[in-house]
């Protein structure tokens, strides 16, 4: 990558950040001296670090695979792919599991890894733009997360399969056209959240939350974060509806394994998010 490329690509990750802050402070303007929680510089920061870890993930990864560094490699690749998007690297790990079977159970941990640092993606999320609906997420998504790194670990500690080899060819989540795509689809959730909450009230909400699930948890975290904020009444639909959305997300992910990959490498992530899931369910009945 040349240095061009590499400023464009942080370049659009602070502006993004930017973005956010902007459009927080305006939300914020009516806040009293010292009220305020995380504004342009903060959210021009967090971009710019999104930015970092996501270029770190691509190319840590892919050269730590080419080299094949085995389990560390799959474990680091799942850690920075969760960051960035871990949908996108449950279905380049899937394809590779699939052309490569050797390479399976790695796979499989690094799968688990980028699951549990989605949830705590969520937690982040939610903590910059509401911290009020942070507690009320913080133990079924802490526990999920858990579940999810004690399976990488024993799943890569496993040698029933074989040692990792050849780059998984991750997307890079900070391109302008993904960026664009993902304003959009914010900005989708956002009207829909609203629209449905005035019609249908929390059935609307839940109801958005598990389309939103099917392709991606940040868009309606911000989205139901926000609605907390306005709303403190809403705290627990939204905090539901994150809960929701998660919890399709990990189906989702789970049957991207299945249907691109099978064999041995789906019935290890399927066990893995099984007990996450069932784990966070338990906290939420408790």
């Amino acid at each position: 990558m040349d240095e061009f490329e590499l400023f464009k690509r942080l370049g659009m990750a602070l502006a993004i950040g930017l973005l956010l802050g902007v459009e927080r402070g305006w939300q914020m303007r009516q806040a009293p001296e010292g009220g305020r929680i995380a504004g342009i510089r903060s959210f021009a920061l967090i971009g710019l670090l999104g930015g970092i870890c996501g270029l770190l993930g691509k190319e840590t990864g892919a050269i730590a695979l080419a080299a094949g560094f085995s389990a560390l490699a799959a474990l680091v690749t799942g850690f920075f792919g969760g960051l960035a998007s871990s949908t996108a690297l449950t279905l380049s790990f899937s394809r590779m599991g699939h052309d490569i079977p050797a390479t399976q159970r790695l796979l499989a941990a690094g799968v688990a890894v980028a699951a549990g640092v989605m949830f705590l993606r969520i937690l982040l999320i939610v903590g910059i733009l509401d911290l009020a609906l942070l507690p009320v997420l913080a133990i079924p998504m802490g526990v999920m997360a858990a579940t999810c790194f004690i399976g990488a670990g024993v799943l890569s500690l496993d040698r029933s399969g074989g040692g990792a080899s050849g780059p998984a060819i991750l997307p890079n989540p900070f391109d302008l056209g993904t960026a664009v795509k993902f304003g959009l689809l914010i900005a989708v959730i956002l009207i829909l959240t609203h629209l449905f909450e005035q019609q249908y009230g929390r059935d609307g909400v839940y109801t958005v939350a598990a389309v939103s699930g099917l392709v991606d948890v940040d868009a309606i975290s911000v989205a139901l974060a926000r609605l907390a904020r306005q709303s403190p009444d809403k705290l627990e639909i939204a905090a539901h509806g994150v809960i929701i959305a998660a919890f399709v997300n990990t189906a989702v992910k789970g049957g991207i394994v299945i249907l691109l990959c099978g064999g041995a490498m789906a019935w290890r992530v399927g066990i893995v998010f099984a007990l996450s899931l069932i784990a966070g369910g338990l906290t939420l009945a408790i």
